[in-house]
């Protein structure tokens, strides 16, 4: 099997236990639901003067607490001065009126940072660079993607290492640590990302569309498949989802192209870019069983060919 990027991987499980927080997943802490927070935005892309912008991987909001958290998950040793400079930038004027969060909950705001806790010292080195009360800068411990990264073993979850939250009651869940079992983490706020494998793409997008073939649907756009699988596509950034949206159409292009070639095409003259035409063949028609099963059967193949590097490449010629 072909190996995701660590640094999507790490982004993704970071927004996803956030936003899961944010939404009362039953294995994850509840601070934050009872605190208030809404997931807010998914890679939002909003100015903070007339010349910069900032892009938050996930936007939590509380009115009750009158405050706004942005959060940054970074896998690597490395923090980027510009970046920080300009999230320092930040104040409740870009958080109401360019982010459109509440005027309640722009009052206050902090820039949360989560890094890994074998990067600590050289994630603390970066930050001095531009410093700013403002950023909290944490670490994941334990085993947060499965490949025994970070932490000594003994604790998991996320503990704070620079600067305090302007809301007491985080201040309080991370003292000394925030406890996340990290095989609990539910993957359904954001399954993928721009930089999420093809064949990652394809196990949550086809069973979707397997589920319109077998309803005889004569059409579907990528855009209501991907509003089946990713369960914050309305949170997320109109300009991500575009981006989102390209990759679904290269995976169905490629799908289309051989293993479900039978069954759909897209991009067809005359129709929306994103729209997928789809045909059952006539001796399935009436055959039920028989057309799930060759399904099951196609899916199968296209996630062996997409996670062989070799294969791969054919669809690509």
């Amino acid at each position: 099997m072909d190996q995701a990027l660590k640094s999507s991987l790490f982004s993704r499980k970071i927004v996803n236990l956030f936003a899961g927080m944010a939404y009362g997943s039953p294995d994850l802490p509840r601070t934050f639901r009872d605190a208030g927070y809404r997931c807010h935005s998914i890679e939002q892309l909003f100015q903070v003067n007339a010349t910069q912008h900032v892009q938050p991987e996930i936007v939590l909001c509380s009115d009750s607490g009158e405050h706004t958290l942005l959060i940054e998950a970074k896998s690597g040793a490395n923090l980027n001065e510009a970046q920080l400079e300009r999230y320092a930038l930040v104040d409740n004027t870009a958080l109401e009126r360019r982010a459109f969060t509440t005027a309640a909950s722009a009052k206050k705001h902090n820039m949360l940072i989560v890094g890994l806790a074998q990067w600590t010292d050289r994630l603390k080195m970066g930050s001095s660079l531009a410093p700013s009360g403002l950023r909290v800068l944490a670490v994941a411990e334990g085993d947060v993607i499965g490949e025994g990264v970070g932490g000594d073993g003994l604790t998991s979850g996320i503990s704070c290492i620079e600067n305090a939250f302007s809301n007491d009651k985080l201040n309080e869940a991370f003292d000394p640590i925030l406890s996340i079992n990290w095989d609990l983490v539910p993957n359904t706020f954001l399954p993928v990302d721009h930089d999420a494998e093809d064949w990652e793409f394809a196990q949550f997008l086809f069973p979707e569309l397997i589920s319109v073939i077998l309803e005889a649907k004569e059409k579907v756009g990528a855009d209501v498949l991907a509003e089946g699988f990713i369960r914050h596509w309305p949170l997320i950034d109109n300009r991500y989802r575009k981006r989102l949206l390209e990759r679904i159409r290269q995976v169905i292009q490629r799908a289309a192209q051989k293993r479900f070639s039978p069954y759909i095409r897209i991009g067809v003259k005359g129709t929306p870019k994103n729209e997928i035409q789809i045909k059952i063949p006539e001796e399935l028609k009436t055959n039920n069983s028989k057309l799930k099963t060759d399904l099951q059967r196609r899916f199968k193949d296209l996630m062996s060919d997409l996670q062989s590097p070799q294969i791969a490449m054919l669809y690509e010629t």
